[in-house]
């Protein structure tokens, strides 16, 4: 094995000659260096003591951690690497999987853009059929209005032919059963806005008095001899005489008679006379 030991020889440490010492196990020569060239010395032989020993060891040592430390470090920046290219991976990874999820996404928006549409388009439907029923119910209350109309004035023309029979029939029923006469022919007139059914002069126990009455084609609630009543006091607060409320019917219930009879009201019912 050989070693050899570059020695500066200049003051400054420059480029100067420089000894070197070659040495082998068993044979140890020395040389000098200057300018480049390597010039042999016959000088005395140098042994290693320990303490160059040791120094070179160190020198040997420190060299190696160097390496190591170097080695360590590219080992530590391969494990970064593959650390980024796994880390990319991943991310590569889930980018794919964000891109599936918004493939879907973007699926599911257009299938609810296609169910809104649906649903648009059944509530136009809906409406146009909502339109169609508030047509026909309008149509059909028109329709019930005018029925309304038409019964109320067939009940008005039935009313009508009950008192026209009135009339006719009432005078001498009253005379036979009341000993009412009647001294002016029965007439339908209106008074102050009011339409009474009945009207007519007649006489009763030597007095003058007034019949005022009203037709009803079914007596069957109380309620209805209130309208009686409000004729026959403006018929006496007009003309300041006696009045003789009645009313006719086809039927009249017994409670309704009962209550009549307590108001001094006569009914008369078609069938009677």
């Amino acid at each position: 094995m050989m070693i050899v030991l570059m020695l500066p020889l200049s003051a400054g440490g420059g480029l100067g000659v420089q000894k070197c010492k070659i040495m082998h196990w068993g044979d140890q020569s020395e040389y000098s260096v200057k300018g480049g060239q390597m010039q042999t010395a016959h000088q005395p032989v140098y042994r290693i003591t320990p303490a160059i020993r040791k120094e070179i060891i160190q020198i040997i040592d420190d060299r190696v951690k160097d390496v190591h430390v170097t080695k360590e470090d590219f080992s530590e920046l391969k494990s970064i690497v593959r650390d980024i290219a796994d880390t990319q991976k991943r991310t590569e990874t889930r980018m794919e999987e964000l891109t599936e999820a918004q493939k879907r996404t973007e699926t599911r928006m257009e299938e609810l853009a296609e169910a809104q549409k649906r649903t648009e388009t059944r509530m136009e439907e809906l409406a146009e059929a909502q339109t169609r029923t508030e047509l026909s119910v309008a149509k059909l209350s028109d329709q019930q209005q005018t029925t309304r109309t038409e019964l109320a004035g067939l009940a008005r023309s039935v009313s009508y032919a009950l008192e026209n029979e009135a009339y006719r029939q009432l005078p001498l029923y009253l005379k036979e059963h009341y000993g009412i006469e009647v001294t002016e022919r029965m007439v339908r007139l209106e008074m102050d806005g009011e339409e009474i059914n009945l009207f007519a002069r007649a006489r009763k126990e030597g007095r003058d008095v007034l019949i005022v009455g009203e037709a009803e084609l079914k007596l069957t609630s109380v309620g209805k001899l209130k309208q009686l009543e409000k004729h026959v006091a403006l018929a006496g607060k007009k003309y300041e005489m006696e009045c003789i409320p009645l009313m006719i019917t086809h039927f009249a219930r017994p409670q309704v008679f009962e209550a009549a009879q307590k108001k001094g009201i006569l009914i008369v019912q078609s069938f009677e006379w």
